[in-house]
């Protein structure tokens, strides 16, 4: 009874299958972050700080040195109205302050989320470099799940003095069992940082476990996660290299995709998004009603490699056996290629055929070229198929290629049957100058839906595990403004998260129901007219790209315009003192809710 007692004290409770959290329950209720206290920042900016979220809820710490004690008090705020609480987005707080003032560091706090332990391996040569990442980590944090407000924090055993009503978990006072359960509860708020800022450092990529814990939408991350795109299309191995030519010729192809590469899809995502709900877009960006399609050549995507673009020259001379098959099959392919009428070669389906016959060609030793001869346009699909069944005739074939392939072939055939008729663009050159474009025009003004259902087509492929299309897709004419491209950036990057397990990952690891949205400086490149709209179409655009999620948003903004959305209770003035991180009080700052511009500039 001893030994029951002591794990109802550690907030554990006996049910049928043993024992469990007694707070298990608060996994099903709604997350909301609101307090978080900082003990020092890595650039000690931020010093014994605590910043309260929306101003329905009002914590306060006080700290003493001698003893050491960490004392937490909390008092409502009268008349804390949530204006936000409509839909999927539940709250909003705005950070506001002069430049330096701490915006971002607090960001980086916020998205590496968690509590973690004090950390000691007991070798004395490491004491004081544990004893500094102890206080850089020390944190208090309060979330609110539903009804119910729970307390987390790391700091010293018997230091923390709650003068609460609300629950206290201290992780340095867990067992491993209980701690590893605490931290999964916190984990239950997907965090996203976005920024359209060159300068946003420091928030890398995506974290998973289990679910998407956190992702970063900046211009950095977002080479990360095209590069975790393109492998997924391609199936490349993870944790191990395999010397196949297939692996080989496909991270070759997907060596120098960039981010530009990434981003064309994003937006045909984005407009897929946007049209199949038949939203009519209040943005005042321009609309791309036209896009221009066409598709890159394999062998010259792989010459733009470094070291690669002798590689088809006569004479080219290597000591590495990959490459001196690389060299020999492109020889050879070229070769037969030309035997091929031009009127056929010129189509930019035909590129596409070409791209994988020019594939297969390579991976397997058992298709010899000149038994395939090309005299239709037609023949494509009929040889490529041959050539798949003579491979899946070999006693050794890999059945995972013989999949791609055949599902590539499908993709090249479905596209066709939606934009092949397309008109080409129109060129002021003659056919047969290397200027002169074959892209096929796909207009959102036509009738029949193209455009539509190419951009549900690009959907498609891009939740599929895998794709030959995406890799060679060249979609143009998404000219705009900087403005207008970061202003689309922005949400078409927000496009990605509620997919994130399909677009990126390929494996089911979705986003949480609950989600921190973090945006840094929300009125970045934005005209004064789009900063006094922007936070109605952020809840208007979350609400059909997040629909059954719930979204806290935390902003930073230096606009007026958009302050003048939000209360004065849901806003954090920041206004450095001495050379440090300070906040302002709020209560004796004017309401900015509705208010004039000379008021908010005031």
């Amino acid at each position: 009874m001893v030994w029951s007692r002591n794990l109802s004290q550690q907030g554990l409770v006996l049910n049928e299958f043993g024992y469990e959290l007694k707070y298990a329950r608060l996994r099903g209720d709604n997350m909301e972050l609101l307090y978080i206290w900082i003990n020092k920042s890595d650039n000690e900016f931020i010093n014994n700080q605590g910043v309260n979220f929306y101003g329905g809820h009002k914590f306060s710490l006080i700290t003493e040195e001698n003893p050491k004690r960490y004392i937490l008090s909390y008092a409502p705020v009268q008349n804390g109205i949530n204006l936000f609480n409509n839909g999927c987005v539940k709250n909003i707080t705005a950070i506001v302050g002069e430049n330096g003032a701490g915006k971002t560091t607090l960001f980086r706090y916020l998205y590496t989320g968690g509590c973690l332990p004090r950390q000691d391996d007991g070798d004395p040569r490491y004491e004081r470099m544990y004893e500094d990442r102890y206080e850089v980590n020390k944190k208090i944090l309060i979330y609110r799940f539903g009804d119910v407000i729970e307390i987390f924090h790391n700091l010293e055993p018997g230091t923390f003095i709650n003068e609460t009503e609300f629950s206290v978990h201290n992780m340095n006072e867990v067992g491993q069992d209980e701690r590893e359960q605490l931290m999964e509860l916190m984990e239950k708020q997907t965090i996203i940082y976005l920024s359209n800022s060159s300068y946003a450092h420091g928030f890398n990529g995506f974290f998973t476990h289990g679910s998407v814990n956190s992702v970063s939408l900046t211009e950095a991350s977002m080479r990360s996660i095209a590069r975790q795109f393109y492998n997924k299309i391609v199936n490349a191995p993870r944790g191990a290299y395999y010397n196949s030519p297939f692996i080989i010729l496909q991270g070759l192809l997907i060596k120098n995709k960039s981010t530009q590469d990434f981003q064309q899809i994003c937006d045909v995502l984005y407009y897929h998004n946007l049209y199949s709900r038949r939203f009519e877009s209040p943005y005042p960006f321009k609309e791309c009603k036209n896009l221009y399609v066409t598709f890159m050549n394999a062998i010259r995507v792989i010459q733009k490699i470094d070291g690669y673009a002798e590689i088809t020259s006569i004479g080219f001379q290597t000591n590495n056996p990959d490459i001196a098959r690389l060299a020999e099959r492109i020889r050879n392919f070229n070769d037969w290629k030309n035997t091929i009428p031009a009127e056929i070669r010129g189509d930019i389906f035909a590129a596409l055929y070409l791209n994988t016959i020019f594939e297969v060609y390579y991976s397997w030793d058992c298709i010899v070229l000149e038994e395939y001869p090309i005299g239709s346009f037609e023949d494509f699909r009929v040889k490529i198929a041959e050539m798949i069944d003579c491979y899946e005739a070999q006693q050794e074939h890999n059945q995972e290629q013989i999949d791609y392939y055949r599902q590539g072939l499908g993709e090249i055939i479905d596209l066709y049957a939606i934009i092949g008729r397309c008109n080409n663009v129109e060129n002021n050159v003659p056919e047969g100058d290397l200027a002169f474009r074959y892209d096929k025009v796909i207009s959102k003004d036509e009738g029949g839906n193209i455009y539509l259902r190419f951009c549900e087509f690009i959907e498609s492929v891009a939740r599929s595990s895998q794709s030959l299309i995406l890799k060679y897709i060249n979609i143009d004419n998404l000219y705009m403004s900087s403005g207008e491209r970061a202003y689309q950036n922005f949400f078409s990057w927000l496009n990605l998260p509620p997919k994130f397990d399909e677009y990126i990952e390929g494996t089911p690891i979705p986003i949480n129901h609950d989600v921190l949205l973090l945006i840094d400086e929300v009125d970045l490149y934005m005209h004064p007219e789009w900063q006094r709209k922007a936070i109605e179409i952020l809840i208007d655009t979350l609400s059909y790209q997040y629909d059954g999620k719930e979204i806290q948003i935390i902003m930073s903004t230096h606009s007026p315009l958009v302050l003048s959305d939000i209360p004065k209770q849901n806003t954090i003035y920041l206004k450095p003192k001495e050379g440090m991180f300070n906040i302002l009080n709020c209560d004796t700052r004017s309401q900015t809710f509705g208010a004039n511009i000379h008021t908010l500039l005031n």
